[in-house]
């Protein structure tokens, strides 16, 4: 019922919900139940092309 709003705690907190144990792991490196692993560029998102256009001094986030 909270879909949407729980990846925003993890990606400011830096921490993840193990379904497992029921503890709190860093959100680097954690693996889920769906055996994905979540990594440092899933922290960020990607710089629209449109303002690196505007702007030539940004520099893409790191993975895209």
């Amino acid at each position: 019922c909270f879909e949407g709003k729980a990846w925003f705690d993890m990606l400011r907190t830096r921490k993840v919900r193990n379904d497992l144990t029921g503890a709190y792991d860093d959100f680097v490196g954690h693996t889920n139940v769906f055996n994905s692993t979540f990594a440092e560029k899933n922290l960020l998102f990607p710089i629209p092309l449109r303002e690196m256009d505007v702007n030539a001094e940004l520099v893409q986030n790191p993975g895209f």
